[in-house]
This record gives structure tokens, C-alpha cells and sequence, in this order.
């Protein structure tokens, strides 16, 4: 049993170091893969109320990185059209035609196992 134990400590200082920023910000990115994906879909199946005329609002929406540090990571999916928000959110009479939020909460799974998966990944690669 011991000998397991000092495989195990061993391994703590690979994994230590193999969690970085640049890591972190990999797997946050993967996790925005799959908001991005399903949110283009949403926008470009017509969600009720969200015609698809132009394809503008499915080609605008991106991944960008937000926030990172050497401990936690952080990436925004959106559009950058300036009517992205009006037909999320809804206002001055028109109503709310959700694509990124449905994209979030219909495939939390994908979300969480592709970041999993990242760093997974990353992890087996120094241990």
C-alpha cells in the first residue's frame, strides 16, 4: 500500500505543474466550443420567432477569452451584432427569441465533459 503512496505524491508535483493558465483557458475554450456550436444551430434553425435572413447573427457569434490567471480561466460566447441581444433578451415591444441561453442549458453535460475532457488530456500527458 505504501508503494501506491509514493507513486501518488510523486505525480501530485506533475500535476501541480501541469495545471496552468494556458491550460485553464484551453479547457474554458472547449467548454465554449460547444455553447457555440449550439447556440449557431439555435439562430440558424429559426427558433420560434427568429426568422434567419442573413446569417449574420449565426457568423458573428465567437469565443473570446475574458479572464485568466494562473488559477481560473473565463471565455464570453456571444455575437457581436449589435441586434444579438435584442432577440436573447427581448425589448421595446420584441419579444425575447433565446438562442445562447438554450445553448447553455440543453447541453450542460457536453459542456462540463468537453472541459473535463480537456483537461484530462492534459493531465495524462505528465503523468
Amino acid at each position: 500500500m505504501k508503494a501506491k503512496v509514493v507513486v501518488l505524491d510523486d505525480n501530485f508535483d506533475d500535476v501541480r505543474g501541469a495545471i496552468t493558465g494556458e491550460m485553464l483557458m484551453a479547457a474554458a475554450k472547449a467548454g465554449g466550443h460547444v455553447i457555440k456550436k449550439h447556440a449557431k444551430e439555435n439562430a440558424s434553425s429559426g427558433r420560434p420567432g427568429l426568422e434567419v435572413e442573413t446569417r449574420e447573427l449565426v457568423d458573428s457569434i465567437k469565443i473570446s477569452p475574458a479572464k485568466s490567471t494562473e488559477t481560473y480561466a473565463e471565455v464570453d460566447v456571444g455575437p457581436s451584432v449589435i441586434y444579438g441581444a435584442i432577440h436573447e433578451f427581448g425589448g421595446f415591444g420584441i419579444p425575447a427569441r433565446p438562442y445562447m441561453r438554450p445553448a447553455i442549458d440543453e447541453n450542460e453535460d457536453k459542456i462540463v465533459d468537453a472541459v473535463a475532457d480537456e483537461i484530462r488530456g492534459n493531465l495524462e500527458a505528465v503523468t
